[in-house]
């Protein structure tokens, strides 16, 4: 009798890679503590957050252009069966939880599939989740960049009935970047939503505080 696995172990084995790979690629850099008045992993030292230059729904995206703004930024692709609806469907109740104060926070949603994740289906796909959040993608090669420097891995994977349809095996961490462009927390698919709203929620205050 073959087992499958259920939500919940498939989302601790993608956890624990996460805290993985974050922790082996960016040793010398930002690693993921806990501590001050945050409920999540806080990331020190803090650093500028790599710069990011894909397209969005056609036209030319940039990670610095939100400065001001709190990111939420997160990796995926639209044919992704379970981790990356989950982490989408978190932050857009997370979002919807932070009231007027949501205006602040932004969701940046980086396509890892660019064969599949055409500007029509990658911005149809953000819209079923909230109509505020931005799907970008771009080349293998610009892609490539953007991993690598955020300690992200993706590997394409077959599926074991024989069917045609891809999946691809990827880190998921979801870093949140604050109004300074510094990567300040990281949230992965088992992050409770509450304790996603109320990090955030700190995060906005305070960005709105010192305007």
């Amino acid at each position: 009798m073959k087992r499958f696995q259920s939500d919940e172990q498939r989302t601790g084995r993608v956890e624990s890679l996460v805290v993985l790979v974050v922790v082996l690629v960016l040793a010398q850099g930002p690693v993921p503590t806990m501590g001050e008045d945050f409920r999540t992993s806080v990331l020190h030292p803090t650093r500028l957050a790599p710069e990011i230059q894909l397209t969005s729904d056609g036209d030319e995206f940039r990670l610095s252009r939100l400065r001001g703004q709190i990111i939420a930024l997160s990796f995926g692709y639209t044919f992704c069966p379970d981790v990356c609806p989950t982490v989408l469907g978190k932050l857009a109740r997370a979002r919807a939880q932070l009231g007027r104060i949501a205006s602040g926070v932004r969701v940046v949603f980086v396509a890892l599939d660019p064969a599949r994740d055409t500007p029509d289906r990658l911005l149809a796909h953000m819209a079923a989740f909230d109509a505020t959040f931005i799907g970008v993608t771009g080349t293998s090669r610009e892609l490539a960049r953007v991993q690598h420097a955020y300690g992200v891995i993706a590997q394409p994977r077959q599926r074991r009935d024989g069917s045609a349809a891809t999946l691809i095996d990827h880190s998921a961490p979801i870093y949140v970047i604050d109004q300074d462009g510094r990567l300040r927390l990281m949230f992965t698919a088992a992050t409770p939503v509450d304790d996603m709203t109320h990090d955030l929620r700190l995060l906005a205050e305070t960005a709105q505080s010192s305007r």
